[in-house]
């Protein structure tokens, strides 16, 4: 995983390769740390994921929870066909808002701040 970037509050993770039973404590863990830091605004740049299993949807469904508890949200982007359809046969892609890109992704934080 890189590591992340606050850019205008908003907090960017860029996981990369197989984010499985392995994987999962380690990008619970960052997450955490980052909501801890209090940040809530949260992007995961998903475009070097090569596959996703529950474990690791589920530590990404726990952070939303947290999240948005807090006022904030946790937002996809940059999903491969592979990593969509997982997510859209799971049902996540109905549960997590999920974008084209890091800049749409920030545009909708902006958005929410606006907004709200």
């Amino acid at each position: 995983m890189s590591s992340d970037t606050f850019v205008s509050s908003v907090a960017v993770v860029a996981p990369s390769g197989r984010l499985d039973a392995l994987a999962a404590p380690r990008i619970g863990q960052e997450l955490e740390d980052i909501i801890s830091a209090g940040q809530v605004h949260i992007v995961l740049d998903m475009h070097d994921v090569t596959y996703i299993c529950s474990n690791s949807l589920r530590v990404l469904l726990l952070a939303l929870r947290r999240l948005r508890c807090l006022g904030g949200n946790l937002v996809l982007c940059c999903l491969s066909p592979r990593i969509e359809f997982i997510l859209q046969m799971s049902g996540f892609d109905q549960v997590f808002d999920i974008v084209d890109t890091v800049e749409v992704a920030r545009s909708f934080f902006a958005d929410q701040v606006e907004g709200g």
